[in-house]
């Protein structure tokens, strides 16, 4: 491949990258890499690559540059993060792989950069979010039925697939999907509870607040099995569970309740629902996300968050165990 048609490959691929030469002076930089780091296209040309890099950082990164030149072998940083510096002042987590190359006839080395910021920040929320809640030891349901499978199949992939394998941006994929495998193996469970409020309670009914036919199927025909019929109310809206909860107003009631519903959704219920202290909620949706949880948490009567789908025996066991025969 000529050297134009490398450039032009350079210029249009998605990923940052730049050519230095042996002084570390910038000789190309795509348009991707100038717009991570906010500069204009070719405005980056003659600088020093430093100028990407932390202040406080730059002595030792410098050094790094120094070796690699000196030794000429293939030196990977693709499993540390580096301090990068925008235009603006902006300190971002960048992973940088260099490697020798002749560029214009020159000895040259390209540099394949790949942001890392989003990542961190990601995975640095869900540790804050799981080191906020209690996670409950019955919950594990999720971690074992709705992640396991995806994840192992993903990593998989990335462990097998030689071809992608050598693409910067997997490698980049791949070492994520490894830092969340460990951070759930770590906690074990996903799905979360109150640590004030773990001790069981016994309830007068089972409000159902879900607009999913299947789920008032599933909870009716465990109630008429367990002789609780009569203690257990559907809603299939936020709005006709606002109405329910009047109706039942006084009692100490546990509720299943959804998130996503037409007309009034779950969090408009709890915002304006007559709620009372004897008043238990549970989150029961397939709702993963962090914001999700961590919102459900601000109301005090939130108590569970349960991510569908849940096995019949955990329901029996863990909801309906604590309703008053």
């Amino acid at each position: 491949m000529g050297i134009t048609k490398v450039e032009d490959f350079f210029k249009n691929v998605r990923q940052p990258i730049l050519i230095t030469d042996n002084d570390a002076t910038i000789t190309f930089a795509n348009p991707e890499l100038s717009r991570l780091f906010g500069y204009e296209n070719n405005e980056l040309i003659g600088q020093n690559v430093e100028t990407l890099i932390e202040y406080e950082k730059r002595q030792y990164h410098k050094q790094l540059v120094q070796n690699f030149m000196e030794n000429k072998q293939y030196l990977s940083m693709g499993t540390r993060t580096v301090s990068g510096l925008k235009k603006d002042g902006e300190i971002i987590k960048i992973r940088i792989n260099l490697n020798p190359w002749e560029f214009r006839g020159e000895e040259s080395v390209v540099v394949f950069i790949s942001d890392y910021s989003e990542a961190i920040s990601k995975k640095n929320g869900l540790l804050e979010l799981i080191h906020e809640v209690e996670v409950d030891s019955r919950l594990d349901y999720f971690l074992e039925h709705e992640l396991k499978g995806p994840l192992t199949s993903l990593i998989a992939l990335a462990k097998t697939s030689k071809n992608l394998k050598s693409h910067s941006e997997f490698r980049e994929f791949k070492h994520l999907l490894d830092d969340i495998e460990q951070l759930l193996i770590e906690k074990n469970k996903i799905v979360c509870s109150r640590k004030d409020k773990i001790r069981k309670k016994f309830y007068d009914n089972l409000l159902v607040i879900d607009d999913s036919e299947s789920i008032h199927k599933l909870f009716q025909s465990l109630a008429v099995k367990l002789g609780l019929e009569s203690k257990i109310h559907f809603a299939d809206d936020g709005d006709t569970g606002i109405e329910l909860l009047k109706k039942y107003s006084g009692s100490k009631n546990l509720i299943m309740l959804d998130l996503n519903m037409p007309r009034v959704n779950g969090f408009e219920f709890l915002q304006h629902a007559p709620l009372q202290e004897n008043d238990n909620v549970t989150i029961y949706s397939s709702s993963v996300h962090a914001k999700d949880i961590s919102r459900a948490f601000e109301f005090p009567n939130v108590n569970n968050y349960i991510v569908k789908p849940l096995k019949t025996i955990e329901i029996k066991n863990n909801i309906f165990s604590q309703i008053k025969i």
